[in-house]
């Protein structure tokens, strides 16, 4: 869980996390030069399978590849500090995972609520860092996420990953519930839509 300023919506995430059907995990919060609240909510947070690390603040790529670095689970699994897993998502992954041993990786539906209407979007097919389920071995193939990018680490990592002929599958349950408010609301307009543009045609460029 890479998290920035996010303290308001932290607590919510990883009780997600912990309120797994299946508890075989390890929970790794990287503090990417949070100046809010963050270090006391992570104080009070009290279970033993969490880990924790701060950081000078780098983005969300070079925290989730610090997590990757501290990592010692076979399966690997991202959360957005302000989204939350469906309680069944690391289960249901391993079962997928587990069942077909060729498969590199599983995504799963994600459902898209408002902070502040609670109203729902309809669950749709999702492939994001958030629904990602990947065997080690798989994304380490593919390396880290890259620095260079400020919001489209992911499309690049998973466009690298299809290049490599990685496999992947999408559980039609909803795995990944994504919070809509202020500050990610226009993440794909402007600036943003403009990045994931130049990673697909850099993609393209390399194919």
């Amino acid at each position: 869980v890479p998290t920035h300023d996010c303290s308001t919506y932290l607590p919510d995430a990883l009780g997600s996390v912990f309120d797994q059907t299946l508890d075989l995990f390890e929970l790794i919060v990287v503090d990417d030069g949070s100046t809010d609240a963050t270090t006391e909510v992570l104080r009070r947070c009290g279970d033993a399978r969490l880990r924790t690390v701060t950081q000078p603040r780098q983005g969300a790529a070079a925290a989730r590849n610090r997590g990757v670095s501290m990592a010692r689970a076979p399966f690997l699994a991202f959360l957005d500090a302000d989204d939350l897993w469906h309680p069944d998502k690391l289960r249901a992954q391993c079962a997928a995972l587990a069942v077909e041993p060729g498969l590199d990786m599983v995504f799963g539906h994600v459902e898209e609520f408002d902070d502040v209407t609670g109203e729902v979007r309809l669950a749709a097919p999702g492939y994001s860092s958030g629904t990602m389920m990947v065997r080690r071995p798989a994304f380490m193939s593919v390396g880290q996420f890259s620095v260079a990018w400020q919001v489209g680490e992911f499309i690049d990592w998973y466009l690298r990953a299809t290049e490599l002929g990685l496999t992947g599958d999408v559980l039609p349950e909803v795995v990944l519930l994504r919070r809509l408010h202020d500050s990610n609301s226009g993440r794909t307009a402007g600036d943003d839509r403009q990045e994931y543009l130049r990673i697909i045609k850099n993609a393209l460029n390399e194919a």
